[in-house]
């Protein structure tokens, strides 16, 4: 989105969704945000073991093993996708 608005321009695969691309994006992000603000919260309270929402406490045991990945071998192995030519007829 940032590229799009800023440039370089950017190439475009087969799909596109033109003039709605940026408002499409915006969205996508604000209803990220909203989601990962409220999924940790707890449904009922009092919170006890049986009613706990553990999506919140699964959610950071996730972030913290990709981070964890990634300083111990991960950015070894990560390599940047190469970018390839079809011709179109």
């Amino acid at each position: 989105m940032l590229r799009k608005i800023r440039g370089p321009p950017v190439q475009f695969g087969p799909f596109q969704l033109g003039k709605w691309g940026i408002a499409v994006n915006v969205f996508s992000l604000i209803y990220l945000v909203f989601v990962i603000t409220w999924m940790p919260f707890p449904t009922e309270l009092p919170v006890t073991g049986s009613n706990m929402n553990y999506a919140g406490p699964i959610l950071l045991a996730v972030i913290i093993g990709a981070i964890a990945d990634w300083f111990i071998t991960g950015h070894k192995r990560f390599d940047f996708p190469v970018a390839r030519h079809i011709p179109q007829d």
